[in-house]
């Protein structure tokens, strides 16, 4: 079996990397976020991640270096492991690992035709050198590792996929320790059944830190087929940082971090991630302490991967904010052109909190809402929100039961009869605030109320403007 890799399509390059980064810098310079936000529906999602920090900057975490380990091995020399791809080697792997073992898989390509476990990891290393590319035979469709135990890393690997009706899955749970950098799921998730989601992680002691960084999964799933990109394990219960990450066209949510809230409970912020098309939710957060901060959200084109179950358009929120979330959301772009497309949601029937602030969100698609809360909690803070575009109908807020404070903020839509916001038994104040809408600025029930201090109704927001020239050199 031959597998290529093209140097275009991951950020384990140093020189891709630091190319993508200076440019993509120099964009947002001239552009700014929002703008930024808006030429990067045309760029890679690869060259966005490439631009973020480190994990270093992030955690004591560092990559796997040999001297941390009592032995290190090489799977082909040490154990005959084939290269080829061409003969399986999970009994060269399970030979291999080991407690304070890094096992190192040299440049080829590796199949895995079965899953290989090891539940007792303890500074277990799996990393690859150079050129590494995981595959599975065709119609596979089932995990290929699962580690379990304490300072489990797992580095520099490509796991494709790309046969028809063919998928593949990792599985780490870490007490501590926790590594998983440079990973780069290939294929798109076609197979009716099997492993759900690319990346399944806990993090399971309270006092644990994890990190995840540079995964990327541009490929998604197939439509009307449930797939995801990454599961936290309900027992997630320290902290897990994920950063430089990329997930687009997954039916079954780009991050699905809320499972952990109400159980483990353990905080987990994602950082300079790039999304796109993500069904369900881009981002589902579910624990104090949770966060997402200046990732950017697009639902665009063809609009969200389909459920089995989804009627037309599905429904891919930005952020979708669950049970004990007590976070915020911070310096993010979001872009809404397809009406599948949804902004910052709190789940119903739960008394999520979490505050919003400096984030841009632009809204072409009718009907859409930019903040949609709908539960019995303490009051949110909205700070520095812009929201433009040229959505119709219905509203940009939507409070019901929910009390709210909005300063700084400035909302624009040309779109028709539409309105600013919409109050069901809800109180919001609004403060130095631009609010410039088609409908009502204020569309309120008889238990709703609304105060207003420096309200501007008229002109545009103070933003950049993306013309064409600046999108095509982008």
């Amino acid at each position: 079996m031959t597998v290529e890799r093209e140097l275009s399509e991951t950020e384990n390059s140093d020189k891709v990397s630091l190319k993508a980064e200076s440019a993509l810098t120099a964009t947002k310079q001239k552009l700014g976020r929002r703008s930024f936000c808006r030429a990067l529906g045309a760029a890679s999602a690869s060259a966005f991640v490439a631009s973020g920090s480190a994990v270093g900057e992030t955690s004591g975490i560092s990559s796997s270096d040999d001297d941390q380990y009592d032995k290190v091995v090489n799977i082909v020399e040490d154990y005959d492991a084939d290269p080829t791809g061409n003969e399986s080697v999970n009994d060269a792997f399970e030979e291999a690992v080991g407690k304070n073992t890094k096992v190192v898989f040299p440049e080829g390509v590796y199949l895995f035709d079965r899953l290989s476990r090891f539940y007792e990891a303890e500074n277990t290393a799996v990393v690859g050198e150079g050129d590494v590319t995981f595959t599975v035979p065709d119609g596979y469709d089932y995990y290929i590792l699962s580690l379990r135990g304490t300072g489990v890393h797992f580095e520099n690997v490509t796991i494709d996929y790309t046969a028809p009706e063919t998928d593949a899955s990792v599985a780490f749970q870490s007490d501590d320790d926790f590594l998983v950098k440079d990973v780069h799921f290939k294929g798109v998730r076609d197979a009716d059944g099997g492993s759900n989601f690319c990346l399944l992680a806990a993090v399971t002691s309270p006092e644990g830190e994890g990190v995840i960084e540079s995964v990327q999964c541009p490929d998604g799933a197939k439509d009307r087929v449930r797939k995801g990109g990454m599961w936290l394990y309900r027992s997630h219960s320290g902290a897990l940082t994920i950063n430089r990450c990329s997930f687009e066209g997954f039916s079954d949510n780009g991050i699905y971090a809320s499972g952990p809230g109400g159980r483990g409970n353990g905080p987990v912020r994602v950082e300079n991630c790039f999304f796109r098309n993500n069904n369900v939710s881009n981002i589902r957060l579910g624990t104090p302490g949770s966060y997402a901060e200046n990732c950017t959200i697009i639902v665009d084109g063809d609009g969200a991967t389909l459920l089995p179950w989804s009627g037309e358009y599905g429904n891919s929120r930005a952020v979708w904010l669950w049970h004990d979330f007590d976070g915020h959301v911070a310096n993010c772009d979001i872009l809404l052109n397809h009406p599948s497309g949804n902004g910052i949601l709190y789940r119903p029937e739960t008394s999520v909190a979490g505050d919003v602030s400096n984030t841009r969100i632009e809204i072409n698609a009718d009907g859409r809402h930019a903040i949609w809360a709908r539960s019995d909690g303490e009051d949110l803070r909205f700070e520095n929100i812009h929201v433009s575009g040229t959505a119709s109908n219905d509203s940009v807020v939507n409070l019901t039961d929910r009390n709210a404070t909005f300063e700084n903020c400035c909302i624009e839509q040309t779109g028709e009869s539409r309105d600013g916001f919409d109050l069901n038994g809800s109180a919001v104040r609004v403060y130095n605030t631009n609010l410039s809408v088609t409908g009502e600025n204020f569309d309120t029930d008889a238990d709703s109320s609304y105060e207003t201090k420096r309200l501007s109704e008229n002109g545009g927001c103070a933003l950049p403007e993306l013309d064409q020239s600046e999108e095509s050199s982008t």
